[in-house]
């Protein structure tokens, strides 16, 4: 996987010298744990699905994974979570290959996320 080459790479003293601790921390917590994942289904037409696409990538966080899935287009690039049919655009937090319950706004996500 690409950590795992990233972790390999910084065991070359000249570019760990470079690191700083709090960044090979850093880098030791992305490669243990998973991003957070967002993934919010709904047509790029829908002006829902784009609200809550802003709220998902507004989200302060800089190891995030977000996704805007309009069937539309196909399936998604790593197409390991399903998510329902669902009548309106909804976004969905998820972990270790299951997901939140649809949410319908952007407020909601944002308070979710930071639970």
């Amino acid at each position: 996987s690409a950590a795992e080459h990233a972790l390999r790479f910084i065991t070359i003293p000249s570019v760990r010298k470079r690191l700083t601790p709090s960044a090979l921390l850093i880098l030791d917590e992305e490669f243990r744990q998973d991003p957070t994942h967002l993934t919010i289904v709904g047509g790029k037409a829908d002006s829902s699905a784009r609200d809550l696409f802003l709220a998902a990538i507004r989200f302060p966080d800089n190891y995030l994974r977000v996704e805007w899935w309009d069937k539309a287009e196909g399936n998604l690039p790593r197409n390991d979570v399903s998510y329902p049919m669902l009548s309106k655009a909804a976004a969905f937090l998820c972990s270790e290959k299951k997901c939140s319950l649809p949410i319908y706004e952007g407020a909601m996500l944002a308070k979710r996320i930071k639970d």
